[in-house]
């Protein structure tokens, strides 16, 4: 091979372009020299694709991770299909490049025969060295991107809800092992994170249970990112967990004596009357407060054999938490029957996107001044009255919104409204008036007393 000018050599009357890689770039492109046959005995094709090589190899030579302003692997997408051909990546990193990347190589090199002086994202749109690339600050957005059809329906609160915890997690991340590309994070990164992770509980500011979340959060995002954007990547989260023991805190729910006191006392708080309500009929229901704010008219019916509410999606709701068991239906009894009267139509004062949170926080803060309790305790007292009233676990799940476990769960149309109705009498019969009901098979017979 006879060198006529710089990096054009010839052999055999054809003309092929030579030149030596930098040292320092050795270990990115795998070799020593780029060797590329020019395909043509004329000198001036030849020196004509020379110099549209270099250019090319000026771009490989360089940190595409911080190309100008508005050059990204999408401009470059564009900028192919305008010069007439579909943007593919082009490896010239192995030993002995392929054949077909060498030749696409110079079949688009035509696509600049009339441009005099290419700029860099027509260079790169030709060479296509540059690959898809996500940082890790990026990973959050298009987690979201890619699990649209899991929130989409959502309201935007509810949105937030979802989105935030996994913005955190990923801000966590990057402060542990900084904002590299998530083709770059090793094994080792993930276990730096876990450090990190650690040091903070250690440290106090923060919760076993938060860092854990920290972890599955990013877990989950980068399984899901790297599933659609980098399928030949390894998720180095993978198996990589926090072993701290955490005690539990579960909430300690209230005696029968406890709910009859505060039942007695919620009709005397200095509050408004649909709090009241809300707080009655969670004590009777083991509803929670976003479950009873957000109930439509048609959700409380009153005019049923068997008066009782309606959990589930409505207009001002897709689906109650999960779906699935959440939606249920739940006799009214005692108090709790007697203050949805008062609000047929439901609660408009807390029907709102954050209506259960701001239900929740004056319904805790009444609470407190009786006896330091809160709303939710209420549900963890419903399921003991439950329990101690021997209502078979399965029953118990119906009322509660739980999914049973195993497969024959799923099988059937569930628990009758009567069925319900008696369990809740058996439960409830030492806060409410027993209701005297004839049942009948479709419950047209009304309550007598």
């Amino acid at each position: 091979m006879r060198q006529i000018a710089k990096y054009i050599f010839i052999r055999n009357s054809v003309f092929y372009y030579r030149r030596s890689v930098p040292p320092a770039m050795r270990r990115k492109f795998g070799k020593r020299e780029v060797i590329v046959s020019l395909k043509t005995a004329n000198y001036n094709e030849a020196l004509s694709a020379t110099y549209k090589l270099n250019s090319i190899f000026e771009c490989t030579s360089q940190d595409n991770s911080n190309l100008p302003c508005g050059i990204n692997l999408n401009s470059v997408k564009q900028i192919a299909t305008k010069l007439g051909f579909p943007y593919e990546t082009i490896d010239l990193s192995p030993e002995l490049p392929s054949k077909s990347d060498i030749d696409r190589l110079l079949a688009r090199l035509s696509a600049l025969d009339h441009i005099d002086k290419p700029d860099i994202g027509e260079t790169l749109a030709v060479a296509g060295i540059l690959q898809s690339s996500l940082r890790l600050s990026q990973v959050a957005e298009r987690y979201i991107e890619l699990t649209e059809d899991e929130w989409f329906t959502l309201s935007p609160r509810e949105r937030s809800k979802r989105h935030n915890p996994v913005k955190l997690a990923l801000r966590y991340a990057v402060g542990a092992i900084s904002d590299k590309d998530v083709r770059d994070v090793t094994k080792q990164d993930a276990l730096s994170f876990k450090t990190h992770l650690l040091a903070l509980i250690k440290a106090g500011k923060l919760e076993a249970t938060s860092a854990r979340k920290q972890l599955l959060h990013v877990r989950k995002s980068f399984r899901a990112v790297l599933e659609a954007d980098f399928p030949d990547l390894k998720n180095q989260f993978d198996g990589v967990k926090l072993g701290v023991k955490i005690p539990g805190k579960s909430r300690p729910s209230h005696t029968q004596e406890e709910v009859k006191a505060m039942v007695g006392a919620i009709a005397k708080l200095p509050i408004n009357d649909e709090l009241k309500a809300i707080m009655m009929i969670a004590s009777h229901t083991g509803c929670g407060p976003k479950e009873l704010c957000l109930l439509a008219a048609e959700d409380i019916r009153l005019d049923h054999a068997i008066p009782h509410i309606y959990v589930g999606p409505n207009a001002y709701r897709h689906k109650v938490k999960s779906g699935g068991a959440r939606h249920r239906e739940i006799p009214l009894l005692g108090e709790a029957l007697e203050w949805a009267k008062k609000f047929p139509h439901g609660f408009p004062r807390y029907r709102r996107d954050n209506g259960g949170e701001a239900a929740s926080a004056a319904a805790n803060k009444a609470l407190r001044g009786i006896s330091g309790s809160n709303i939710y305790r209420f549900r963890h007292a419903f399921k003991d009255m439950l329990r101690n009233a021997e209502i078979t676990p399965d029953l118990q799940d119906s009322l509660m919104g739980h999914k049973t476990p195993g497969i024959g769960s799923a099988y059937g149309q569930g628990f009758k409204l009567q069925q319900k109705d008696q369990a809740l009498k058996k439960a409830l019969n030492f806060l409410i008036k027993q209701p005297n009901r004839i049942y009948t098979n479709d419950y047209t017979n009304q309550e007598r007393n």
